[in-house]
């Protein structure tokens, strides 16, 4: 199994199938049981379906499913839902190639995301600080913007200097109550 470019790609995942089942296998690998969300593309398709668009890919290594990938997204932003890449393959460039491939899928998008905030408190601490490293050296950085879901203090990053918590995607951040 190699990390390299010529053989990552996506796959789209639509409707049921081996591939819906195949990405909800990897999605509770990635995910622990209590910050699970299995509905939570439906939910925000059915928010604002006519704004915002929600797209699942498997990521493959040639013939390889090694992760998963959702963008939630409009002509304007491009909201990383989820990203995650099996145990067994971190580690190896494809979280990075993969965000290379979003960015490249998304040009002239405002893409961002939200994370846990550091907390050298907190009991996975270790890895808040490992995550954000992580995006830090694919190029995104830390906002001022952060809210609270489910008890959890979350924070967003994004790569571009122009993201602001306003308008459209403040309309979007409202329809996201739900899933928190």
């Amino acid at each position: 199994m190699s990390a390299t470019e010529d053989t990552l790609s996506l796959k789209p995942v639509k409707g049921d199938g081996p591939e819906r089942e195949l990405l909800q296998q990897l999605y509770a690998e990635a995910f622990p049981a209590n910050e699970w969300q299995p509905n939570s593309v439906a939910v925000i398709q059915n928010a604002a379906p006519d704004i915002w668009k929600a797209d699942e890919w498997l990521i493959m290594d040639g013939n390889e499913a090694i992760g998963l990938l959702c963008v939630v997204h409009t002509e304007t932003y491009a909201y990383l839902l989820y990203l995650a890449v099996s145990s067994r393959c971190q580690g190896k460039g494809y979280g990075s190639r993969t965000l290379s491939l979003f960015k490249r899928m998304f040009p002239n998008h405002i893409r961002f995301f939200d994370l846990e905030v550091p907390d050298e408190s907190a009991e996975n601490a270790q890895q808040r600080t490992a995550r954000i490293r992580f995006y830090e050296r694919n190029g995104y950085h830390l906002t001022n913007e952060s809210f609270e879901s489910d008890g959890v203090a979350l924070t967003i990053m994004t790569d571009s200097d122009e993201f602001a918590m306003s308008g459209e995607l403040a309309e979007f951040a409202a329809a996201l109550e739900p899933l928190r």
